[in-house]
Formats: C-alpha cells, structure tokens, sequence
C-alpha cells in the first residue's frame, strides 16, 4: 500500500494539514461518505445533493476537496474544456457521482476514464484511483472502482 504524506492547504482549510492516509484508504472513506449520504438523504435526491452531503462528511474528516474540477486539453493550439468531475479528494481519488440510474454503464467508465487520463497530466508520477458512485433508483449504493497503480 502506498502512503503519500502531502501538506494541502485550501480555503476550507487556512493552515496547511498534513494527510497520512493511503490513497486506497482515502477512497475507502469517500465510499463510506458516500454510504453515509445514502443513508441520511434516501432515494430520489440529485447527484448535487448527494455530492454536498459527501463534500460536509470528507470535511469533517479533514480530508481536502474540490467541487465540479475542469479538465482541458490542447487541440490544434486552442484549450477545449474535456469534462468536468464531480469531486477530487485529496488529489488522488476522482470522483463522479451518478443518480437516479439503475446501474453503472460502460458510458460512465469512460467518462471517469477521460478524467483519469486528464488528471495525470496534471499529477504526474502519482497514483489516482477513479470512483463511479451510483445512488440508484432502488436506494443501494453502487461503486465502480479503477486505479492507475
């Protein structure tokens, strides 16, 4: 398991926080974020409610993160927006948040992918892991992991 200490300041967080967390462990406590948000808010919500309740939760663990990250790449000398992701926790675990659905499709697994591909140009030689989090119709939490190890 690889440990990443890192110093990450944001607004959320004025003096600089030292997180010993592995990155696997950091997307373990966002799926338990994400189980928590289930639980309170039920089913029927939107993926921006779901994803607020997450955020509060991350917060209260002091775990940094960023709402609605822009991704960009360059075509033909011009930047084109590629996407934007739900969440980045930590800088090393990519979130998107699905709601409403019955399962996770292979169109979602490319969309974290296109994130996944953006994001290590950006975190180079550092290893992300992507979740898919699906708040389905049916009130189960369903998750859809990958990792660039």
């Amino acid at each position: 398991m690889i440990n990443i200490h890192k110093r990450v300041t944001s607004r959320f967080f004025t003096r600089e926080c030292t997180c010993h967390y592995s990155i696997e462990d950091v997307a373990d406590i966002v799926i338990e974020a994400a189980q928590h948000a289930s639980t309170a808010l039920g089913v029927g919500h939107s993926e921006a409610t779901y994803e607020n309740v997450v955020q509060n939760y991350l917060y209260d663990k002091r775990i940094p993160t960023r709402r609605q990250v822009r991704f960009f790449s360059h075509v033909c000398q011009d930047i084109v927006q590629t996407g934007i992701l739900d969440l980045e926790v930590d800088r090393c675990v990519l979130v998107e948040f699905k709601a409403g659905q019955s399962d996770i499709t292979m169109d979602h697994k490319i969309q974290l992918q296109r994130y996944m591909t953006s994001a290590q140009k950006t975190y180079t030689n550092r290893p992300l892991v992507g979740l898919v989090i699906l708040f389905s119709k049916s009130g189960t939490l369903r998750v859809f992991r990958t990792s660039t190890k």
